[in-house]
């Protein structure tokens, strides 16, 4: 049986639902920026939209889409952890999320 919402095309489209939610993570870790329910609600839905995709393809067995959405998920991450520490805010990350943590 074919879905059309495992078309490729479409499939893309479920890889960048992260987005939002990732940039709104750092701008608020970084920047320091408050942030708005309207903005977590939106964000979290895309996000969760995109962990649903995942595991509806892992339950159909589409292993390549659900091996390409962990690619994706792992890129996202190293796209975070680079960019903290290029701009030198993953102190400021770890002391608001890790209290208690000394550094050199």
């Amino acid at each position: 049986m074919r879905f059309p919402i495992f078309d490729d095309r479409v499939q893309l489209w479920f890889a960048l639902l992260p987005l939002p939610a990732a940039l709104d993570w750092f701008t608020q870790a970084v920047g320091g920026r408050g942030s708005r329910n309207s903005v977590r609600v939106v964000t979290g839905a895309l996000l969760g939209a995109a962990f649903t995709d995942l595991i509806a393809s892992l339950l159909l067995a589409r292993w390549t889409v659900v091996l390409a959405g962990l690619l994706v998920m792992m890129l996202y991450i190293i796209a975070l952890m680079v960019s903290l520490r290029l701009s030198g805010a993953w102190r400021k990350v770890i002391a608001d999320h890790f209290p208690g943590i000394a550094f050199d």
